[in-house]
């Protein structure tokens, strides 16, 4: 349902590692293309493990973490280029359905599974709701919501209550 309570149709695309695997210029094209083909919606991965040219970094060279693989130190940078990502296509009238990070299949190398796993683990994807992405993303309405994956206990905007 939209703010006015009406039931609307989503019209999306997977862009799983669009804010990881394209530069500025090739994200507005994207958005630019979807929009103008009717899109409204897109899921988009905020951290990317195994499925992008330079995985985890982005385009631009930024790791989402200032500690490798480390979930409790986020590079405010990548986070911030991440939150750009998700206004422009806010501006075309695209919500963004956000997965925080992809866990992988049955717990292979595709994605955070066993960086998560370790016994001296850092903080879970889920858990970047506490280093602001969440937040900084609900703020300004840009989201629809972070998408929780079977094996997450529960996504961002649910642990803190929203």
């Amino acid at each position: 349902m939209g703010q006015d309570r009406r039931p609307f149709l989503i019209v999306g695309d997977t862009a799983w590692s669009l804010i990881v695997d394209l530069k500025e210029a090739d994200i507005k094209a994207y958005l630019d293309d979807r929009h103008k083909r009717g899109f409204n919606a897109i899921i988009v991965n905020l951290l990317e493990h195994k499925f992008a040219t330079n995985a985890p970094r982005n385009r631009a060279g930024l790791e989402p973490f200032t500690k490798t693989g480390d979930f409790a130190t986020p590079n405010t940078e990548y986070f911030d280029f991440a939150h750009r990502v998700v206004g422009w296509a806010n501006e075309r009238g695209i919500s963004v359905w956000l997965a925080p990070a992809y866990l992988g299949s049955n717990g292979g190398d595709e994605g955070f599974f066993q960086e998560i796993k370790r016994p001296k683990r850092a903080a879970p994807p889920w858990r970047l709701c506490r280093a602001g992405a969440a937040h900084q993303y609900r703020q300004d309405g840009a989201v629809v919501g972070l998408v929780r994956q079977p094996h997450q206990r529960t996504d961002c905007l649910r642990r803190q209550g929203r």
